[in-house]
């Protein structure tokens, strides 16, 4: 099953808000399963019809039952915790990216300073097994210095 898209969550809740309104109740009859509004004008919402073989079989109860639980005020309510969890996530989301790069700037600014008291020998250490790192020092220093991401090239 593929995640639901907010719009058709939003298409989802508006069909709810339509719908007869609940709550919603089973009421068991001769050939079928109803599910039926409780409120003072009960309208049917559903009809499950009983299995011809099997009688009065769970599979139409359960099913019965299902339906009476998907009422509109259900539905509405799962419908608004999704929207608000998916925005939580994404706000919080951009924060921690935000987070993760200043940290990630800071560490570098760090590391920076100790490679700049670094002496030739150990610079070409450095380099020599840190040469990614070693690559970005050279262009956070640049970028200091410059002031201008397009004066940087990397090689």
């Amino acid at each position: 099953m593929t995640k639901p898209s907010n719009e058709s969550l939003i298409d989802l809740a508006e069909l709810a808000r339509d719908a007869a309104p609940g709550p919603w109740e089973v009421r068991e009859q001769p050939q079928s399963f109803g599910v039926r509004s409780k409120t003072p004008r009960l309208w049917t919402v559903a009809r499950v019809e009983h299995h011809v073989n099997h009688g009065k079989d769970r599979t139409g109860r359960a099913t019965a039952k299902f339906i009476a639980a998907a009422n509109p005020a259900t539905i509405l309510s799962l419908v608004d915790e999704i929207l608000r969890l998916r925005e939580y996530i994404e706000e919080n989301s951009a924060i921690d990216r935000t987070y993760k790069d200043e940290r990630n700037l800071i560490l570098l600014g760090v590391i920076m300073a100790a490679y700049n008291e670094m002496g030739g020998y150990q610079k070409g250490m450095f380099q020599k097994y840190n040469g990614a790192l070693a690559a970005a020092i050279v262009v956070a220093d640049k970028m200091q210095k410059d002031e201008s991401p397009d004066a940087i090239r990397i090689v």
